[in-house]
Order: structure tokens, then sequence, then C-alpha cells
């Protein structure tokens, strides 16, 4: 996996910015990162090349959700999705629903952890931060009824991107000719993060 972490120095000075209640809740998100990821094999993606389907048909999402266990352990039910002929019979459109809090405070919280890096000058690296999403979702998911798991996976990222305009929008209200690679002033950083300026979405 690609998912890394600042180094503990800069992981310590950056949860200075958050009050004593946020730093644990962000120590348990990056904790659920790790775990999650030790869990993830990519290997997988190799499996649907593998699997053997029954013969004359396409396979069901539980046919498929059956194979993928069968050669991943880790394997989350409930997010396969097959697609129906020529667009009729496929799933249903992903939908919002309502999340426990500790999902939704979590996925807004890790957007404000990662913001907190970019606020600080740090190169902003992508396709880890989109990791460290995906593994924090997958280790949400894994809490839901199988049934449930596809729309909170859509609601957790609807929540995410929410958050990421949220804080953009604040951080251009304060700094109008702001770019990412730009610091911002702790003053203006921490009332952002805080959960301060811009909107914020209502499930």
């Amino acid at each position: 996996m690609r998912i890394g972490s600042v180094t503990m120095d800069n992981y310590q000075d950056l949860l200075r910015l958050f009050s004593d209640a946020k730093q644990g809740r962000l120590t348990d998100i990056k904790q659920r990162v790790r775990t999650e990821s030790g869990h993830w094999d990519f290997s997988i993606f190799n499996a649907q090349q593998r699997v053997q389907g029954p013969m004359g048909r396409s396979m069901t999402a539980a046919e498929w959700d059956d194979a993928l266990a069968a050669w991943d352990p880790n394997h989350i039910r409930g997010l396969v999705t097959v697609s129906g002929v020529n667009g009729v019979g496929g799933p249903p459109p992903s939908r919002m629903i309502s999340l426990p809090d500790h999902m939704t405070q979590g996925i807004k919280d890790l957007a404000r952890l990662q913001y907190a890096q970019i606020f600080s000058g740090a190169s902003e690296n992508r396709m880890r931060h989109g990791d460290e999403l995906g593994m924090l979702t997958r280790s949400f998911v894994r809490e839901l009824p199988e049934h449930q798991r596809r729309d909170a996976m859509f609601t957790m990222n609807q929540i995410f991107q929410d958050e990421k305009q949220r804080i953009e929008t604040a951080v251009r209200q304060a700094i109008p000719n702001w770019q990412r690679g730009m610091r911002v002033p702790e003053e203006i950083k921490i009332a952002i993060l805080s959960g301060k300026g811009g909107f914020d979405s209502t499930i």
C-alpha cells in the first residue's frame, strides 16, 4: 500500500492544532487506517479474472461476494455491484443515508487532519490521502449491516467532499489568494479546522 504518514514529530505538531477530545479521535482514526491497510491485498483485483462463473449467465452480486470472500478473508460483503442487461436490472443508485455520529465525525476529522498538513505547507499527496479515506471507510462499513454498506460508502465519500469544500471555501474567504502549498496563519488554521467558516452539509 502507498499509505504512509507524516513523521511522528510532525504528527504531534499537527495534533496540537486540535482540542484534547479531537486528538483522541484523530489517533483512533489513524489506527483504523493502519489496521485496515494491513488487511488490504491488491492481488484481489486479479481474482475477477480467475473466478469461473456459472455457464450461460452472469454471476449475481451474492455469488461474486462468495467468490471474492474465498480469495480474500478480509473481503467486505455488500459492496459488490452487478450491472443489469442493457442497463436493466442493475443495482439501484446509491443514496445518502444516516450514519452513526462517530462515523460522520470521523470522516470530517480525517479531512481536517489532511488539511492541517496542507495548511502547514506540506506538499499534497492525493494518492496517500485517497488511500487513507478508502481504508477509513472500509473500517467503518464493517460495523454496518450488509444491505447498508454500499449506501454508507457513498454517504461517507459525500461527507468527505462536503467537508473539503467547506474548508477550502473558508480558507479562501480568509485568504482570497490562497493556493495549495501556501502556509496558513495559525489562528485562521485553528478556526477553520475546528469547524468554523464556509458551510456545512446536512444529511
